[in-house]
């Protein structure tokens, strides 16, 4: 079986342990040029969700021999957006990346509520003051509204319970879930907020998804609520958010993801008060990218065994691009 890599994301770890499969033959592609020539003969392809731009797709949709996908990512809005040809499977990193982007969530959750961006510019100028202790709070007591309660979002659940908060939960179905005290549907967005002294984005983002914290729903938060973003920019609206942090609406942000990427020098985020970015890196370290080699490589020995993969987010019902673009 061939097998492409496209990317330098996780190569040498998820590519090496691949590779060392018997009966499989790996390629690498660095380029779109290089993916064309290599998917001619190639039953199946790994790359990062959001590699997979309209040029890709339009060469994937040319490999006649192409039956699998896997994505390296949770996310897989572009494939959703672009489709996926007659008889491929689309398969994600499941919950790969769910400890590592929930520890970082509640970092950044911490920082803001303890303070420390202060601190650290306080000792950067050797300064002992402790005039931010008033502004200083606890987590004990606190009620947190997640958006978003897959593989990630459980994960931030159950670490949030262990600082003593009370879990309020907003999925797509409102399905309930004993990680949570209540589950509302998105529908119900506007009262969830209402409840919330923190909000935690970890919900993927599509159609229904985007923009989904505007302007009218940040108004919705008390008066001091911290919010979180370890999903994706474009679920909130981020002139919004500039201005909640600057009325003090916000108490604070941490985004390790904004809209665009990069934030761009001009964004008016760089300027707001209370407000911490991290580049897109809640998924940090060598812990993730050993935890989706052992998944590609499961799947690989599945796939030769004809065998039902893992993780499996999308089945190709079109025979082209052109007519696949809705969502699962």
């Amino acid at each position: 079986m061939k097998l492409v890599f496209f990317g330098r994301f996780a190569r040498e770890t998820v590519g090496g342990a691949i590779a060392s499969v018997p009966d499989v033959r790996l390629c690498y592609a660095e380029d779109v040029h290089e993916l064309e020539q290599a998917l001619v003969d190639a039953q199946g392809l790994i790359l990062v969700g959001p590699a997979f731009s309209a040029e890709v797709a339009d060469v994937v949709s040319h490999a006649r021999k192409l039956r699998w996908i896997q994505t390296l990512s949770v996310g897989y809005e572009n494939l959703q957006r672009f489709g996926v040809p007659r008889g491929v499977i689309v398969t994600n990193a499941g919950d790969a990346w769910a400890i590592p982007v929930a520890e970082h969530a509640m970092g950044l959750l911490l920082a803001l509520v303890k303070r420390l961006p202060d601190a650290v510019k306080q000792q950067e100028r050797r300064e002992w003051a402790r005039q931010i202790m008033p502004q200083m709070s606890s987590l004990e007591g606190r009620t947190m509204v997640l958006i978003g309660l897959g593989s990630i979002g459980k994960a931030v659940a159950q670490r949030a319970k262990g600082f003593g908060m009370d879990i309020i939960a907003v999925t797509r179905t409102g399905k309930p879930s004993e990680l949570a005290s209540r589950v509302y549907p998105f529908s119900e967005l506007k009262f969830a907020l209402q409840l919330a002294d923190v909000v935690v984005i970890a919900v993927p983002s599509n159609g229904d998804t985007m923009n989904l914290l505007n302007e009218a729903a940040l108004r919705e938060c008390k008066p001091g609520c911290f919010l979180i973003n370890v999903a994706r920019g474009d679920i909130v609206d981020q002139d919004a958010l500039a201005d909640a942090l600057r009325s003090g609406h916000l108490a604070g942000a941490g985004l390790d993801v904004t809209n665009p990427e990069p934030l761009p020098k001009t964004s008016r985020l760089w300027d707001a008060p209370n407000l911490l970015v991290t580049p897109h890196i809640a998924g940090g370290g060598n812990f993730v990218a050993l935890k989706l080699a052992e998944l590609a490589v499961e799947n690989v020995w599945r796939q030769l065994r004809g065998q039902e993969l893992r993780c499996v987010v999308l089945r190709g019902q079109s025979d082209s691009f052109a007519d696949s673009g809705a969502a699962i």
